[in-house]
């Protein structure tokens, strides 16, 4: 792609190889110029792409999706959006659109960049974050509920920047999903980084608690005698790469299942694409293998991550990626449920959405992609 993607590659790798705004291949980045859209190819990493990790689509093309019905069978419609999001693409593109790219062709600003941080989450994923955000930002911010991803998301993002239009609200500087991120756009890099900092700045203003970060996580992986390993692959019924770690608030939630309950279920779709429907709790390794039966009756998927009560978080994987991602997913689940403390409490997806994420062929071809 001969095109100039200077600003598009720097904003990328900035908050993509930071791992308090993007974990795994989570986040999408874009930009507009000239009547096209660069956009995030579905499977690459922000914290490594190139030029050749983004897609040329026609805006123009884009823009007349909003003037099709697409059938209300879910299925249908996915797939409908997704044949017109492909033929939106310039000649001689290959790659797959990450399936925010409607949504970014519609957020204004040439540069946009949609990420995932714990900070901020623990204020999206809260039970009083709605208002919380109000009180905060003001009409600077726009609060955007829980919702499907893909066309739905872009289309509930449109009704509410129009609605906020007619009635005279000035553009909103911040887009903050519920159970999902921050989106920010503006001119050039320096605009990203000033609403970044703003968003950060504004929910740190407001914590009543701070969540363990890096420095305070130790890996465990082999200070339990080899124990859990050993016992993860009698349960998984086949060789593992097994990861561990440990910091008191990991401690905390894995001691009691009362406890646990504030990280049982996911709090944002990552953490269905990388650590699965949720994390298991154990006692004793004892009882590993029957959790992990009855999580597949369950969930109808394996289990990656496992909180061992007074050792700490494990994850699984086939191989040490995804071993890695599960694991930092569901650190990063510890680090929101924390932070939404400040916020009211955890508030998990709900069961229809975990559901639905975790059967959607789109994230199944992320994940396929991003190995």
């Amino acid at each position: 792609m001969s095109d100039n993607l200077a600003d598009l590659i720097e904003v990328s790798r900035t908050y993509g190889s930071d791992p308090d705004w993007v974990l795994a291949g989570g986040g999408n980045t874009s930009m507009k110029e000239d009547g096209f859209l660069y956009v995030k190819a579905s499977g690459f990493e922000l914290a490594t792409i190139g030029a050749e990790g983004f897609v040329k689509m026609s805006l123009d093309k884009l823009d007349a999706v909003w003037n099709k019905n697409y059938p209300a069978d879910e299925k249908l419609r996915e797939a409908g959006v997704l044949e017109d999001m492909m033929n939106a693409r310039t000649e001689g593109q290959g790659a797959r659109p990450s399936v925010e790219a409607l949504l970014h062709s519609l957020i204004k600003g040439r540069l946009v960049v949609h990420t995932h941080p714990a900070l901020i989450n623990g204020l999206t994923c809260g039970v009083g974050g709605e208002a919380a955000l109000k009180e905060i930002f003001g009409d600077a911010a726009l609060w955007v509920p829980l919702t499907h991803p893909g066309y739905i998301l872009a289309n509930e993002i449109k009704t509410r920047l129009d609605a906020a239009a007619a009635s005279g609200k000035p553009y909103p500087e911040m887009i903050f999903l519920q159970n999902h991120g921050l989106f920010v756009a503006g001119e050039t890099p320096f605009d990203i980084e000033r609403l970044q900092k703003k968003a950060a700045a504004g929910i740190t203003g407001r914590l009543v608690k701070t969540a363990v970060g890096d420095s305070g996580t130790r890996s465990i992986a082999q200070s339990v005698s080899g124990s859990f390993p050993e016992e993860a692959e009698r349960a998984w019924g086949r060789k593992l790469t097994v990861l561990g770690a440990v910091n008191t608030d990991v401690l905390a939630f894995a001691e009691s299942a009362e406890s646990f309950e504030k990280i049982r279920l996911p709090l944002n779709p990552d953490q269905i694409v990388y650590c699965g429907p949720g994390p298991l709790r154990i006692d004793s390794l004892s009882g590993l293998s029957a959790a992990v039966s009855a999580y597949k009756s369950e969930w109808k998927r394996e289990p990656q991550g496992v909180l061992l009560k007074g050792v700490g978080a494990f994850a699984v994987g086939d191989n040490d990626k995804k071993a890695e991602s599960a694991l930092a997913l569901l650190l990063d689940s510890v680090r929101i449920a924390v932070y939404s403390e400040s916020f009211g409490g955890a508030l998990p997806m709900t069961d229809e959405l975990i559901i639905f994420i975790r059967d959607w062929e789109v994230e199944h071809y992320r994940a396929k992609v991003s190995k």
